[in-house]
């Protein structure tokens, strides 16, 4: 197992132990910024993760602090909405499941 995603051969946010959600923000507790164009710490908006969209962001390909969690998530087994939902990561249901997970 290497720390790369097995199938693109990139480091994901989906892998790194450094990554974290804060309400409705994905960020990097080592401090990386993971836009350049997203506000003052970097952070991106939840509703990427919540649509499962890959989350290979170039600023992870060289980082020398990037830690494996393991095998990587499948495809299939991220995110909690579906394409054709209207529903939005702010909903209460997702409110409820992003409390369960703290």
């Amino acid at each position: 197992m290497t720390a790369n995603d097995s199938k693109t051969g990139e480091r994901s946010l989906y892998d790194c132990f450094h990554a974290r959600v804060k309400n409705v923000r994905i960020y990097c507790d080592k401090g990386y910024r993971l836009r350049e164009r997203a506000g003052r710490n970097g952070a991106l908006n939840i509703e990427r993760l919540a649509r499962g969209e890959p989350l290979i962001l170039s600023v992870c390909q060289e980082c020398a602090d990037f830690e494996s969690m393991g095998d990587p998530v499948l495809p299939e087994e991220r995110g909690w909405l579906r394409a054709t939902s209207n529903y939005r990561p702010d909903s209460k249901e997702s409110r409820w499941q992003k409390n369960l997970a703290r």
